[in-house]
């Protein structure tokens, strides 16, 4: 609440007595948790109900204490300065005493907390400029009210009386100084409540409320915030659970299986044992069974397009995970156009830059899907070698990432099809301080596209290297040639935080889809190196023209240049990062993380 307070022109000092308000609402609260959580164990009857008095006072009378000697405001106001410093020496005497026992300490605590709550609330409202005829400040002032009567001026006397006849531990002198602050406190109670009433003013209409509306939308806006982390939350669980059932599916078999053949070795073959064995073994050789057959089971040809609009469209979960991102898409020429029928020719999205995960690219694709059209997809091939996860992403309308699988898609009539060029090399090229793509030797889509005639767009996902923190320096590239090597990506990362690693940080993602190249041409069999030299050239100008032109649209990247993997980096932007690493030499990965 504290920006919007500041733009509605309160000042500092007020925000500071504000504090004190909420304080005290904290420790009031508390006393009236502390009471009934007391009550209800001691009718539980459970062994612990018992515990926390002797804190309860200490922490309660530390706070009396500061409120006296950090408000200096609070000795213009005779009656706030007399209640603190009552509290105070009474909750000191009791401090001082014998154990007085859990049961006084919590229900007298909780009388006297609850109207002190309703008033420091009431305060509170009145601070930050709410009206007193409004219908909120009405109905809490009338519950202020009830429970200054009830509870401190008539409820804590007579819980007072009846602990005193009761309880013999409470005569003793010590707590001469609490009794004598709660009589007082009833007797002013009451005579502030009978002046209040004497001099009550004529009944104004009732205004309208200032802070519900803020109140609302704040709850409006947290609510939706909640929804968003939940949705982005459970849609990354999701994709690490299918990532990673099955290795550990096939762990898991071979742990199982190893157990049961020690086992085997360890007991004697006897009749007793025998079948409970061949059941277990039989059982292993099910679920390996299983396994193998996921992974050699025909993937879908078709995706499963009513699934995907019920599941990420008509959920909606799709505007929730943008929403995460503030994804933006900028189009020069609108996707309808680009693929206007079944009958046009295919379209091919080469995408950049990679990321460790492209959740722009999925983005782009839930923005497609909205509108009714599948953008199917090449993936690492290694995927689709996984259990359970290829099923999932052949669903969508991917397929593993080769030549035929591209010719295929680029001869469909109709197709769209997302491709990343930089693939796995340019995951290890994954920067905070500088954007740099996999593009001078990637030439390959380009020569596909020629043979085709299909139509090549452009498209740059501007914040995509921003959602994951990496390692870098020698480690990184020793990691880098392992995985060009076993065509697996190694590289480690952590997201929002080490207990959800695969949960990217909450930055914007602009994607911006460029002019379509090749459109219309004819189809070329064998294109030659320079035909494919030129298309080549002409994508490469053509992503760094859209860079150029859209980089003010999102933030951070006003500073930047877009580097290709052969390009040597400005001196002066090579220092600044150094100087940014040195800063954080010390980390494993970032400060703010």
């Amino acid at each position: 609440l504290e920006p919007s307070l500041r733009r509605s022109g309160i000042s500092a000092a007020s925000l500071r007595t504000l504090e004190l308000y909420l304080l005290s609402l904290l420790h009031s609260g508390a006393w009236v948790v502390f009471g009934l959580r007391n009550l209800l164990l001691q009718r539980l009857r459970a062994e612990h109900w018992q515990q926390g008095a002797m804190r309860a006072l200490g922490l309660s009378a530390g706070f009396h204490w500061y409120i006296l000697l950090s408000l200096n405001s609070i000795w213009r106001h005779p009656l706030v300065t007399m209640h603190h410093m009552g509290e105070a020496i009474g909750l000191s005497s009791q401090l001082c005493s014998q154990a007085i026992g859990n049961q006084a300490v919590s229900s007298f605590g909780a009388l006297r907390g609850l109207p002190t709550f309703l008033l420091a609330s009431l305060s509170a409202l009145e601070h930050i400029g709410e009206p007193p005829s409004s219908m909120p400040f009405r109905t809490l002032r009338f519950a202020a009210t009830v429970a200054l009567v009830s509870c401190k001026a008539v409820g804590a006397p007579l819980v007072l009386r009846r602990m005193l006849a009761l309880r013999p531990e409470l005569h003793q002198h010590a707590l001469l100084p609490r009794k004598l602050v709660t009589i007082t406190d009833a007797a002013v109670s009451l005579i502030w409540l009978g002046a209040r009433l004497a001099s009550r003013e004529p009944v104004e209409a009732c205004a309208q409320s200032k802070i519900m509306p803020a109140l609302l939308s704040s709850l409006r806006k947290s609510t939706h915030h909640l929804r968003v982390q939940a949705a982005m939350l459970a849609t990354c669980l999701g994709l690490q659970s299918l990532y990673l059932a099955g290795p550990a599916s096939a762990a898991a078999l071979a742990l199982a299986a190893l157990s049961d053949i020690m086992r085997r070795a360890a007991n004697d073959a006897t009749s007793a044992v025998r079948p409970l064995h061949t059941r277990r073994t039989c059982a292993l050789f099910g679920a390996f069974g299983a396994l193998v057959a996921s992974v050699v089971w025909p993937l879908p040809r078709r995706p499963a397009v009513r699934w995907l609009r019920a599941l990420f469209v008509d959920s909606g979960v799709g505007k929730l995970l943008k929403d995460y991102h503030s994804f933006r898409l900028i189009e020069e020429v609108p996707l309808e156009e680009l693929c206007p029928a079944s009958g046009s020719r295919a379209v091919l999205y080469a995408c950049f830059p990679h990321g460790i995960f492209p959740f722009g690219i999925q983005l782009l694709w839930l923005s497609m899907l909205e509108r009714g059209r599948i953008l199917g997809g090449l993936g690492a091939s290694v995927l689709f070698r996984m259990p359970f996860l290829r099923h999932f992403l052949a669903a969508i309308g991917l397929s593993p990432a080769s030549a035929r699988n591209l010719c295929s898609r680029l001869t469909t009539p109709g197709a769209c099809t997302f491709l990343i060029p930089g693939g796995i090399a340019e995951m290890f090229l994954n920067d905070l301080d500088r954007e740099v793509v996999e593009l001078s030797k990637r030439k390959g889509f380009c020569k596909h596209v020629l043979r085709t005639g299909a139509t090549l767009v452009p498209v740059y996902i501007f914040g995509q290297t921003q959602l994951f923190y990496t390692f870098s320096g020698k480690l990184q590239e020793l990691l880098r040639r392992a995985s060009r090597a076993i065509r697996v990506s190694l590289i480690p990362f952590v997201g929002r935080s080490w207990l959800s690693p695969f949960v990217p940080l909450e930055q914007p993602l602009t994607c911006v889809v460029g002019k379509p190249l090749n459109s219309g041409a004819t189809p070329i069999e064998q294109p030659s190196a320079e035909q494919v030299d030129e298309l080549h050239a002409s994508f490469c100008i053509e992503l760094r023209r859209i860079f150029e032109q859209y980089k003010t649209c999102h933030i951070g990247y006003e500073n930047k240049r877009l580097y290709f993997d052969d390009e040597a980096l400005d001196e002066d932007e090579v220092e600044q990062i150094r100087a940014r690493r040195r800063l954080e030499q010390f980390h494993l990965f970032p400060a703010k993380l």
